[in-house]
């Protein structure tokens, strides 16, 4: 972590390789709680944002300011 306050960067997004060997079935148990409550809309998820391929910047511009909620796509059929 002193690395990135030093350089001035962002790490974004999660490692869990080599978490899960140290804590194994943890992520089952979360999954476990987890769906009931996505299958029962209590917790719903996010809608993907789809962007047309013209306006790919903005799909990007998203990810990078983390106004994103959910998944960001770019379409590049129609």
């Amino acid at each position: 972590v002193n690395r990135l306050l030093l350089n001035n960067v962002d790490a974004v997004g999660v490692g869990w390789g080599a978490w899960t060997l140290t804590h194994p079935g943890y992520l089952q148990e979360q999954w476990a709680e987890l769906e009931p409550l996505l299958a029962s809309g209590a917790v719903p998820a996010p809608e993907p944002v789809v962007f047309p391929l013209e306006r790919a910047g903005e799909a990007i511009a998203s990810l990078e300011e983390r106004s994103a909620r959910g998944k960001v796509v770019v379409a590049v059929r129609r």
